[in-house]
């Protein structure tokens, strides 16, 4: 059986918004002999990123080599660092740049096993594409009348122990019985953090020990396109692991990738300006999932934390009209906090009150001459400004 696996421990040098000041990076250093410039890797990495890269008595290629593969940014070939053109579209630093939604919707259908971050990896033999058969299966359930959901065991149950590649037709989904498999050794550790890395995409959630499908699952065209999306990419493999690993992450200008609806109203980009790390915003505010975990996780009755009104007795013909607020627009989902996504970030607002932030947001940084911010406190501190700014009759 082949297994599904991933780089270990290393969750916070996968996240997303880390990832793209490693691809700035690793272009910067791209050509590089690797063996010779051990401590210029080192220091340009960790002054860009910002984190460690630990332990410093091994170089940071040997020990995070797995974690340039398996994001697709880089590998090695004769001895020098080689980036592929995904790395490179996510150091740019514009509006053309690729954002969260772009780079996962680019990685599902090529991520496969044996992939070639790993040593097993051959240019023969069965390809199985994990977050195509994850896809299936959760469009699968939701067609079914479920949820869109899917645990860590029964991942193993249903769809490693039946061997499933994301290469068969999502009726297959449908009809899949357990298979009584149980993972071993490191097993879970390693599916869980592969799944916790794909599920920083807008269209997953990883929560509660559960993996959601995050779209409206009444649009079913929504879900349909994400059936396109989870298409495998089957095509030849280079004999080398990493001359497979800079075709796999070309990026084709002919290349489209499926638009999947957002819940971002044109009324939203007033306030955002346009700004495509804006809306990845918004979309985070606008998940299903995380409003039905933030229910569950916080106590009744739910207050605005701006004007602590209570919606409910506000508005008493609805239910929870409070909206999700994230306040921080430069990330790309919830951080990483031990193994599991965090709600630090998000606070309850009245959608008044919602709306009254973004306006907020766009002026605090005009004053500054900036058009997003650059550190997590910035943004902390616009808003508690505000929060303090708001006259209460």
């Amino acid at each position: 059986m082949l297994k599904w696996r991933w780089e270990q421990g290393r969750l916070d040098y996968f996240n997303f918004n880390s990832l793209r000041k490693i691809a700035l990076g690793l272009t910067q250093l791209s050509g590089i002999p690797i063996g010779q410039n051990a401590a210029l890797m080192r220091s340009t990495l960790v002054g860009i990123v910002g984190l460690p890269f630990l332990p410093t008595n091994y170089t940071v290629w040997r020990n995070y080599a797995r974690v340039f593969r398996c994001a697709m940014l880089a590998g090695a070939i004769n001895g020098r660092l080689v980036t592929t053109d995904l790395c490179s579209k996510l150091a740019e630093d514009d509006e053309q740049a690729w954002g969260v939604d772009e780079y996962f919707s680019f990685l599902f259908p090529r991520f496969y096993y044996p992939f070639p971050a790993f040593a097993e990896y051959s240019q023969f033999g069965t390809q199985i594409f994990p977050l195509s058969a994850l896809i299936k299966y959760l469009v699968s359930d939701i067609r079914k009348g479920g949820e869109g959901r899917i645990s860590l065991n029964h991942i193993f149950d249903c769809l490693i122990g039946n061997q499933c590649t994301g290469l068969e037709p999502i009726e297959y989904y449908a009809s899949l019985t357990n298979s009584g498999y149980r993972p071993v050794n490191d097993e879970i550790r390693q599916v869980r953090e592969m799944i916790t890395f794909f599920a920083q995409s807008n269209f997953l959630k990883w929560l509660d020990g559960h993996l959601y499908l995050d779209v409206d699952i009444s649009d079913h065209d929504s879900l349909e396109k994400l059936i396109v999306l989870a298409k495998p990419l089957v095509r030849p493999r280079a004999a080398g692991r990493d001359e497979e690993l800079i075709a796999l992450g070309l990026v084709d200008q002919r290349l489209v990738l499926p638009s999947i609806a957002s819940r971002v109203l044109t009324s939203d980009l007033t306030f955002t300006e346009g700004k495509r790390r804006r809306t990845t915003h918004l979309r985070v505010e606008r998940s299903p999932v995380l409003r039905k975990f933030f229910i569950q996780n916080n106590p009744i009755p739910i207050l605005c934390d701006m004007c602590k009104s209570d919606t409910n007795i506000r508005y008493p013909w609805t239910q929870n009209m409070f909206e999700i607020h994230h306040l921080l627009p430069l990330s790309s989902t919830l951080a990483f906090d031990q193994g599991q996504t965090s709600l630090r970030d998000l606070v309850p607002l009245c959608p008044n009150c919602h709306k009254s932030v973004h306006l907020y947001y766009k002026h605090w940084l005009a004053q500054r001459s900036n058009i997003d911010f650059s550190t997590v406190e910035e943004s902390h501190i616009a808003y508690n400004e505000a929060k303090r700014g708001i006259v209460l009759t």
